[in-house]
């Protein structure tokens, strides 16, 4: 799969501060399973960009983005994993676990996040 015109779209109002119509954008790229669109709508949803915050439904999204087995979007994968490890070590969207958060960062450095490792 590569990027839809939909997530460009997306990624072009989300830049410009154009958060509700980066949120149509991203919702109809994300329905075509374009995890570029996924990701950036579970950090929106995370952090309450142009949306209230829904810090669960933001965990849930970075997990999917997880498990994705799409070779073009591989590349999002460890940001999902340090960004869920984040999550887990301040108890946000999830259970608080050290143990967890360490599970993923780890993750996130061997895939390829220097944060992460």
């Amino acid at each position: 799969a590569v990027v839809s015109t939909q997530s460009t779209g997306g990624m072009y109002y989300y830049r410009r501060e154009e958060f509700d119509r980066a949120r149509t954008w991203l919702i109809k790229a994300s329905k075509m399973g374009d995890m570029q669109a996924v990701f950036q709508l579970a950090i929106m949803s995370y952090d309450g960009i142009g949306t209230l915050a829904n810090l669960t439904k933001g965990v849930e999204m970075l997990k999917t983005v997880c498990d994705n087995t799409d070779p073009s979007f591989q590349f999002l994968v460890p940001h999902a994993q340090y960004n869920l490890g984040m999550a887990a070590f301040m108890g946000y969207g999830m259970s608080q676990s050290d143990e967890v958060a360490e599970h993923y960062w780890l993750l996130a450095g061997k895939e390829g996040d220097p944060d992460g490792s």
